[in-house]
This record gives C-alpha cells, sequence and structure tokens, in this order.
C-alpha cells in the first residue's frame, strides 16, 4: 500500500458565474445582477427572500445560482407558500429524481402553510382517476391502477411536485411514450389554468441534472404552456454553459426578461471534510486492497458511513451479490438501505436516504443534507472503458457537477473516500507506486 499526502492551500472549486453579459443585450432583457452574501452561519435564504418578495407579480425568470448547503431549498419552499396563498396562481415545482418528490413535499406540509391535500405528488399519481380515462388505462406493464381512488380534481391543488422528465414529456430510456395517465393528467391540468385565468409559476430546481430534457423533441410540447406561464425559477449551485442556453430558452416564456441573483461563496473549514482518492481500475472492488483494508477498518470501528454509487449494476454485482462485501458490512452492526431506481421495480421509487442506516445507492448525490458527526463518504467514480462511445458514467452523466454535488452532501466535517480510475495523462515518474498496480490511497486536504 503506498500512501501519498498533500494538502490544497486554499484552492477553491470553481462555480460557474451567470452574468448579464452573457445574453444578447438585443434580444433579452437582463436586469443587473444581484449579490447575496451569506451570513455568518452561511446561508443565504433570508437574503432571497426579501429580495424575491417584493417581485412575486413581476413576469420574468429568475436565475438563483448558490452554493451547496446555503439554502436554495429553503428559499424555493418559503417562496412556494408566498404564492400559494395567491388566488391567481398554480405553484409547478419540477426536480431531477423522484426521492426529491417526496422530500419536497414532506418539507411543504411540515408546516400549517401549505395544506397536505393542496400539494399533488406525482409519485402518488396512481391513486387518482381522471375525466375521460378508460378502465384499462395504456400504461405499458409500468403503472397500475387498482390504487386509483378519487377522481383528480385540479382545483384542489396549489401546488403540484413532479419530476422534470415528467413535465418535459420524458418517458426514459425504457419506454417508449409517457404513461396515459399522466397524460390525462397534464391535459387536465392545463385546461383547468386556461379556463379560470391561472398563471403558472414554475421552479427548475436542482436543474443541473435535468440538462438532457431540454432537447428538440421535448421543448416542442412544452410551448403548450405558453400563454399560462407567468414566471420562471432555475435554481442550481453548478450551472454550466448548457446551463445558459436552457435559460435562454426559458425565458421565451416570459417575454425575454431576466434577472440573476448569484450568492458568494463563503468556505467554513470546520465544516469541511477530509478528502482521500483511490486509485482504481478494477471492477471488482475485493481486488483494491486499498480499499478493502480502509472499509474493514471503517465497519470494524462501527464508524458511521455510505456509499455513493454510479449505477444499479454495481450496486447488485459488488454488494449485494458479493460474499466478501456483505461480511464486512455486517460487521457495522447497522441495518443495510439499498436506495437506488429502477424501472421495473415500482418499490425502488420509493426508496431514499435513511439517516440510521447504511446507505448504498444513486439517488442520494443531490437533495440529501448528511450531517453525522465524524461521518465517512464513499464515492465511486465509473472506471474507464475500452469503448469510447458508450456512456459509463450513470448518476455522474453530468461530470464534474454531479461529483460536485455528491461531495457536498456531507454538511460536517468528517472524511469523503472518493474511488476513481487515474487520471488520464498522469505522469507515472511523479506517483510514488506503478500505475499498473493503481495501489495508491491519497490525501488531497479537505473538501
Amino acid at each position: 500500500m503506498s500512501l501519498l499526502d498533500f494538502e490544497l492551500i486554499d484552492l477553491h472549486v470553481e462555480f460557474k458565474k451567470i452574468n448579464p453579459d452573457d445574453f444578447d443585450n438585443t434580444l433579452y432583457n437582463v436586469a443587473p445582477k444581484t449579490i447575496i452574501t451569506p451570513n455568518d452561519q452561511g446561508f443565504i435564504s433570508p437574503q432571497i427572500v426579501s429580495n424575491l418578495i417584493p417581485k412575486l407579480h413581476t413576469k420574468d425568470t429568475v436565475v438563483i445560482n448558490a452554493g451547496v448547503g446555503q439554502g436554495k431549498s429553503y428559499s424555493v419552499i418559503e417562496l412556494i407558500k408566498e404564492y400559494s396563498k395567491l388566488e391567481e396562481y398554480v405553484v409547478i415545482l419540477a426536480v431531477p429524481f423522484n426521492n426529491l418528490i417526496n422530500q419536497y413535499v414532506a418539507d411543504l406540509t411540515a408546516e400549517s402553510d401549505i395544506n397536505t391535500s393542496s400539494v399533488f405528488n406525482m409519485m402518488k399519481i396512481n391513486n387518482y382517476t381522471f375525466e375521460t380515462f378508460t378502465d384499462t388505462p395504456l400504461n405499458y406493464g409500468f403503472f397500475s391502477d387498482v390504487d386509483a381512488v378519487n377522481e383528480f380534481q385540479p382545483e384542489n391543488f396549489k401546488v403540484h411536485v413532479m419530476s422534470i422528465n415528467a413535465l418535459l414529456g420524458n418517458s426514459g430510456d425504457n419506454i417508449l411514450f409517457q404513461s396515459n395517465k399522466k397524460v390525462k393528467y397534464f391535459n387536465s391540468l392545463q385546461t383547468y389554468c386556461e379556463a379560470n385565468n391561472k398563471k403558472i409559476i414554475l421552479f427548475f430546481d436542482e436543474i443541473h441534472d435535468s440538462i438532457h430534457n431540454f432537447r428538440e423533441d421535448l421543448i416542442y410540447g412544452f410551448w403548450r404552456y405558453q400563454n399560462l406561464i407567468h414566471k420562471i425559477f432555475v435554481v442550481s449551485a453548478t450551472f454550466n454553459e448548457a446551463s445558459k442556453e436552457v435559460i435562454k430558452y426559458l425565458s421565451e416564456f416570459t417575454n425575454k426578461e431576466i434577472q440573476i441573483l448569484e450568492s458568494a461563496r463563503k468556505v467554513f473549514p470546520d465544516k469541511q471534510s477530509q478528502l482521500h482518492l483511490i486509485f482504481n481500475e478494477k471492477y471488482d472492488l475485493t481486488k483494491n486492497d486499498n480499499f478493502m483494508k480502509l472499509f474493514e477498518r471503517t465497519a470494524n470501528n462501527k464508524t458511521s458511513f455510505d456509499f455513493i454509487v454510479y449505477s444499479k449494476k454495481q450496486i447488485e454485482s459488488n454488494f449485494k451479490a458479493n460474499p466478501d462485501i456483505n461480511q464486512i458490512l455486517q460487521l457495522s452492526g447497522s441495518r443495510i438501505n439499498y436506495c437506488y431506481a429502477d424501472t421495473f421495480d415500482k418499490a425502488s421509487d420509493v426508496a431514499k436516504y435513511e439517516v440510521d442506516a447504511i446507505n448504498i445507492g444513486t439517488n442520494f448525490t443531490t437533495g440529501v443534507n448528511i450531517t453525522k458527526e465524524n461521518h465517512v463518504m464513499f464515492i465511486f467514480i465509473p472506471i474507464a472503458l475500452d469503448k469510447s462511445f458508450i456512456n459509463n458514467n450513470g448518476v455522474f452523466r453530468s461530470i464534474p457537477n454531479s461529483v460536485i454535488q455528491a461531495l457536498a452532501r456531507q454538511r460536517k466535517a468528517g472524511d469523503i473516500y472518493i474511488i476513481m480510475p487515474p487520471p488520464r495523462g498522469i505522469k507515472p515518474e511523479s506517483l510514488p507506486f506503478s500505475i499498473d498496480t493503481t495501489d495508491c490511497l491519497l490525501n488531497v486536504g479537505k473538501a
């Protein structure tokens, strides 16, 4: 086992700024950018809410570019609460992952500000029937109508929480068409808004994970909401160049009016974890001595730990079906929670991160705050493939942004280990080990 320690002093992760001059001023009307300074605790939600409350009725696209852990989600919730009090608006909150739908619904209804019955949860769509909906809907075998008990009445809901996939009509990689029930749901919602002069307030949270949805064949159908959308919020901590094109497109629905709120990034050293890199080119994790020794020591010490894994296949082969890994997991004495999405397993859609368990999954790379003391996080980066035309990134499809989001799940000081292939182009002579063995653990400071 070779060990190299070095520290990256005062080297911060750069973030993509969104500036007015990113937009052609002959086509877009962009207000001067507002810079938000975090308070002493590192939060920006009070400043964002106070800045935007006076502009609730302004028709524009609002870009909120704020760091992870600064309170973006809380700001979204507070703004939705304000809009839910106003009769003329219907709010749609669109997020990239199903587990975030349930989390947002829980957060929105945790207090008495919004009644649970007035929030539509897209994950519960099978609990409703729809007007002109047939008794045997064409659901392609992935949805069941057996739980449908109530007729959907759009006037009963002030807030609708759903996936960005659903909103844009993306049925996914394995299903040809969006389910008939969702089609009926969106038709009903659109008809209700048109007939009752309702304006749609649209929130896109964590939009960095859904850039792939904004493609020509999907955005074409989104124009059905052209005369209904009044205001759009685009929220992320990790914007990229493609995000700017999405912002331009969305602003078409708000007369090309754009305002930008951007937070200053403030570092809190006492909250930062030690970051370690384990170079790995072996698909079978038991073949990597560094990882196995570290993993066994962590489990033996009863240390709290979780695994962020890049694909369902890796979970099944390297964890569920691996006796050596399972034997070490049992040493921890904790319950194991597998949380990942499976198109063919309806129950997996509700599996989510659990605080009192060891979590092994793909669906908490974003939207989850891990606040355990001295926690250890293992993050598995996909190994390189010989076939360049195959996308092997799994949940890290928007590298590097999705990796940054995964690192940010840990909100208190602990240790983060990234198990990753050796960087391409690295100079072998600069390393204290043979590049062929990739048996090295690097401590690279704090994250």
